[in-house]
């Protein structure tokens, strides 16, 4: 998305949360899988929690998000209404929403928040004896929401006659390239793994007009950027220069040196090869932001007061799933 649509505080915020997002769920993982995620809606869906937080739970949460102040409402919701009308070429779904027990009683101002910035809201469900039901219900939502792209968000057992609050954050994106790339030109290659370690691949290939970096030394990579039909959304790649740079790279990599490399993008005529792919990933949020320093939320010892008046809600479960 171009940084016009995006508030100067919101983006940096967003850059930071987003390293040390992803860094984290490097960490937690098995690093030859591949990681699909959207940060943004991430960082939504936690916005949200935070505008019904209090005291110290609001503090860890806009710790995490890099913020510090409640404008940060006001800019997601601007980004959010801007998102469909600067980028109409290109498929962005997102589904955030909160599922509570029905016994608890949501505060109508927090209810407006939502819907006021975040075009979202708190549905009642009975988790105390309908957990099963409401897990599908939930799903069926979500698949709706994302037009069936993404289905069975939230496994079998996960929601249980104790949950309490459910967030949910789902991201569907589908976009065609500015300029696509022939079919024929496709062909069966090697992609590399590792040094040791190869698979066959449909390579696309074509040769025209990109913008790249090859400047990005201190991340030991270049970089090019593939822009999505309409010209307003685009994919950034970083290639490292080693076959197994990766590691080196993610280890360097910051915010600033990720401002650096979009800021340093010129263009030439470029021979681009690149893979079909179609990622999708889910991600238990509730280990992932604990892990980063959100820790009240989760416990008894929340205080998300701002929701329903008292201090008796925390995050049951929270799940987040991508598909690209």
């Amino acid at each position: 998305m171009a940084a016009s649509a995006v508030s100067a505080d919101l983006a940096s915020a967003m850059f930071a949360f987003t390293v040390d997002l992803y860094k984290q769920l490097l960490s937690e993982g098995d690093r030859s899988r591949n990681l699909v995620f959207s940060p943004f809606s991430i960082a939504a869906a936690l916005s949200m929690t935070l505008a019904g937080a209090r005291q110290q739970t609001a503090q860890e949460i806009a710790t995490v998000m890099h913020t510090k102040d409640d404008m940060i409402h006001a800019q997601f919701s601007e980004f959010l209404t801007k998102v469909s009308t600067h980028a109409p070429s290109v498929t962005l779904e997102i589904a955030n929403r909160m599922y509570t027990e029905n016994t608890f009683k949501i505060l109508d101002e927090y209810l407006v928040t939502l819907t006021k910035f975040y075009n979202s809201t708190v549905v009642p469900v009975s988790f105390k004896t309908e957990a099963e039901a409401a897990r599908l219900a939930i799903n069926a939502w979500v698949a709706e929401a994302t037009k069936t792209k993404i289905k069975d968000l939230l496994p079998s057992g996960s929601l249980n006659s104790q949950t309490v609050l459910v967030l949910i954050n789902a991201i569907y994106f589908k976009g065609l390239w500015n300029e696509q790339f022939n079919p024929r030109a496709t062909s069966l290659q090697k992609f590399y793994m590792s040094k040791e370690t190869t698979k066959d691949v449909h390579m696309m290939y074509k040769q025209s007009h990109f913008k790249i970096n090859t400047e990005c030394s201190d991340l030991n990579a270049n970089a090019i950027e593939i822009p999505y039909k309409g010209g307003k959304t685009s994919m950034v790649i970083l290639l490292p220069y080693e076959v197994d740079g990766l590691p080196k790279l993610e280890a360097a990599l910051t915010p600033s040196k990720l401002l650096d490399v979009l800021k340093g993008l010129d263009s030439t005529i470029v021979d681009l090869s690149l893979p079909r792919f179609k990622i999708e990933l889910s991600i238990d949020l509730k280990r992932t932001v604990d892990a980063m320093g959100v820790k009240d939320l989760f416990t008894d010892k929340a205080d998300l007061s701002g929701i329903d008046g008292k201090k008796d809600l925390f995050i049951s479960a929270a799940f987040h799933k991508a598909f690209v």
